[in-house]
């Protein structure tokens, strides 16, 4: 015994060294903790083009905030907009800025397009050269020359006499502009007699990165400081995905702060009380700590980082991991056993394999975040299992005496309301109103798979948004138009046919697409010579109108040449990606190794993504992207799939109690467990909650942590039923304790998922103790 007490010892101590050496390395090299919700989510099963798609519409969704500075009066807003500029400036956390349009890059953006004027045309211009409405023409024309805000100057009438190109400037710069307009330079919405300036950064780093993050909020703090002592009275609303982020970080410390040290007081406080020592609390925290390093070493050398949920989760690992170290200190509760892990080594042993099951058994969902989750919890729990095994048998030599009569007494107590229940003969009909109970709770059961119940986004941040919206007038969507072709030019001219059948539809969304900017060779072609059938020759009626309105007659001989040209110049794809005027189109376009290439149509404000569904399916080259559906899809069919592992992994348990069990005694052991999962889903219901793939999933814990509580109670011998009911009930507590408080998070999904776990475990405790008398055991 001696030497087999050494040999664990010596491993444990082994394993340990090795443990805390490269969780030293790990920290020296700084551990990665990543706070991306969608790095939660499971691989893409898509193309890599589609792939490519969801990345860059991403990454040109998570690296941008928005910045609308306001005040009543517009010089103001105007001097406010330069103050905060400036500080985005010196802050030095971005990798552009826009502001204002520099004239330069006007010129630029003007000067790309000049040299194929005669094949570009806005669509309000297409549609009138289409129906040969020079009566429109001509009066579009006179609007420009009179107008008192018009750009015009006689250097652009003398190259566009027909103010085409101008048009169809606007309307390519229009698109996702919302209600902004240019103004000295800046892009400027009035909203409620306000004046807003809008502001656009680019971070240059990752909003997921926490210590970016701590620089990006004492940023924001600052400048909202600013605005709200500056003289100029004026407001600033910043929105964008850095701030869900930023808020999700925060929201996640907190939690973990909460769940794990609130399980750690709660562990403290039940150790002291009923062991009334110092000793118990000092070897538990260190079979914790220990338990908690070897979950983190493991997880960052398997997944190369950890999610910062997996840590929220991994915090409950407090509560469960504690289980072995009470089920030691109970056994040696009165100071003359010295052979304590003899007697309890089967049944934590026993105890330890279905756990893992339950923790494995998250693997079934193709989920990084929870595959992470559950290495964490079964690395964390193999380690205090072993930390007990190894550790506990040579540091607690000598057991000491405790004053635990009323803990004791209470535990009892329990264990002769269930003996008096099954020695009436009670236990089947209680058993059977429960059921009865529970199934007829069925109907009301209803499901949820929407991703949105991983995001905790504060209610001040989504008010903001929503601020933002109105004012702006617009709000890019989550979903988007995919179209692929196998060279450039057919996916331009796919697009164009898009949005021709887009442009019919009543409740269609705005969009921003590269062919507004772009077209087609195949459209400018197109358009050139619609152009021609109206303005061929001196003869044709819109020459003699502009003639007659004051042009020079040279200058429109010119134009006429240049239309007649016989080898006419179209803009090509590459010259304008390699343009200034493609500088906020370039994430739209997708150009992969093997020869496919695809656009992105982004749309706004859409409300309708079911017919945007329909439209996509009428095309073989366009894909509606919706990521937040597809994802939801892909909960409900991992939900399905848990449901049958749910039943797979108690069917396994079974026959593990089989095995080891009388066929009486395994189904004694298996109820407990099982009518507590029924329950948790009755409890989860009654709360309003809806199920989904994380309840699914708290089900598999349910088993794993419930059914250690009736094994302890098959596998304890006579004498030592109180001590085992002692040991349940404050192993039930910390558990409880743990994933309670997982029910006070401020994630929907991580809420539902302690909620559920904390009501089954609470059930399964209740019910535990039916496995423990010895008319229903095995011989001891």
């Amino acid at each position: 015994m001696q030497n087999n007490t050494r040999t664990r010892f010596s491993i444990w101590c082994v394993l340990t060294l090795t443990l805390l050496v490269v969780f030293a390395a790990q920290l020296y090299r700084g551990l990665t903790i990543d706070s991306d919700i969608l790095g939660l989510l499971p691989e893409s099963e898509r193309s890599v083009v589609v792939q490519q798609a969801l990345d860059q519409f991403a990454e040109n969704f998570s690296q941008q905030l928005v910045f609308l500075v306001g005040a009543n009066e517009r010089a103001s807003a105007l001097a406010a907009s330069d103050i905060v500029y400036s500080d985005l400036q010196r802050a030095d956390l971005f990798s552009r800025l826009t502001y204002k349009v520099d004239g330069d890059f006007t010129s630029a953006v003007f000067n790309t397009y000049l040299p194929y004027r005669t094949g570009l045309l806005s669509k309000a211009d297409r549609d009138l050269f289409a129906d040969n409405n020079t009566d429109a023409i001509k009066q579009q024309i006179i609007s420009a020359l009179y107008s008192p805000v018009s750009p015009l100057s006689s250097s652009m009438l003398a190259i566009d006499p027909l103010f085409l190109l101008a048009n169809f400037l606007a309307e390519s710069q229009q698109q996702g502009a919302g209600s902004f307009e240019l103004y000295q330079n800046v892009l400027l919405a009035e909203h409620q007699q306000s004046h807003y300036v809008l502001i656009t950064a680019e971070l240059n780093d990752s909003p997921f990165n926490m210590a970016y993050q701590d620089k990006l909020k004492l940023l924001l703090s600052e400048l909202n400081a600013a605005s709200a002592q500056s003289a100029l009275q004026y407001r600033l609303i910043t929105a964008g995905v850095p701030l869900h982020a930023i808020a999700g970080t925060d929201s996640a410390k907190h939690e973990i702060s909460l769940i794990g040290g609130g399980s750690l007081v709660g562990i403290v406080v039940l150790i002291f009380w009923v062991f009334r020592s110092v000793t118990p609390i000092a070897v538990a925290v260190l079979a914790i700590s220990i338990g908690v390093v070897a979950a983190t070493v493991v997880c960052t050398l398997v997944f190369g980082k950890i999610h910062i949920l997996s840590m929220v989760f991994g915090a409950s690992l407090v509560g469960v991991s504690i289980d072995y170290s009470f089920h030691y200190f109970c056994e040696g509760i009165d100071g003359d056993d010295e052979n304590i892990l003899t007697h309890i080594l089967p049944g934590i042993s026993f105890g330890l394999v279905t756990s893992l099951i339950g923790y494995l058994a998250l693997f079934i969902a193709p989920f990084p975040g929870l595959h992470q989750m559950a290495v964490f919890s079964s690395v964390g729990l193999l380690a205090a299992y072993f930390t007990v095994v190894g550790l506990y048998p040579v540091l607690l030599k000598q057991t000491q005496k405790t004053n635990a009569v009323r803990p004791i007494k209470l535990a009892a107590s329990l264990l002769l309301l269930w003996q008096n229940i099954i020695q009436r003969r009670q236990l089947l009909a209680v058993l059977l109103a429960l059921g009865v109970a529970l199934l007829l709770g069925v109907p009301m059961v209803q499901s949820n798979d929407d991703i949105r119940l991983l995001r905790n986004t504060p209610d001040n941040i989504l008010a903001m948004e929503s601020t933002f919206t109105e004012i702006s007038g617009a709000r890019l969507s989550s979903e988007f138009f995919l179209v692929t072709a196998a060279s450039p030019q057919a996916v331009l001219e796919a697009e164009e046919s898009l949005l021709a059948r887009l442009g019919k539809m009543e409740t269609a969304p705005a969009y921003q697409a590269l062919t507004a900017s772009i077209p087609s060779i195949k459209r400018q072609t197109m358009q050139r010579k619609l152009l021609l059938n109206v303005m061929s020759s001196p003869e044709s009626s819109l020459y003699q109108f502009l003639l007659a309105t004051g042009f020079d007659a040279q200058l429109l001989d010119d134009y006429v040449a240049l239309l007649v040209e016989s080898n006419p110049q179209y803009l090509a794809l590459s010259s304008w990606l390699d343009s200034p005027a493609a500088s906020r189109h370039r994430q739209q376009w997708i150009a992969n190794k093997d020869g496919s290439y695809a656009s992105i149509v982004f749309l706004y404000d859409l409300k309708q993504q079911q017919a945007m569904r329909d439209l996509a399916n009428e095309f073989d080259d366009v894909e509606f992207i919706d990521q937040v559906g597809d994802v939801s899809q892909l909960f409900k069919q991992y939900r399905q799939l848990a449901l049958q592992a749910v039943f797979i992994a108690y069917s396994l348990i079974f026959l593990l109690l089989l095995f080891r069990y009388r066929l009486r005694l395994a189904i004694l052991v298996i109820l407990p467990p099982l009518y507590a999962a029924a329950f948790a889903m009755a409890v989860t219901v009654l709360f309003g909650y809806s199920i989904n793939l994380f309840s699914m999933l708290a089900l598999l814990l349910v088993l794993a942590i419930g059914i250690d509580y009736t094994i302890f109670y098959a596998e304890s011998r006579s004498g030592n039923k109180n001590k085992t009911a002692l040991a349940i009930a404050l192993s039930c507590a910390t558990t409880l304790l743990a994933f309670g408080l997982l029910a006070l998070s401020d994630t929907p999904a991580i809420k539902s998922f302690g909620l559920t776990i904390a009501a089954g475990i609470a059930f399964s405790f209740l019910l535990s103790p039916i496995a423990s008398f010895e008319n229903l055991q095995r011989g001891d």
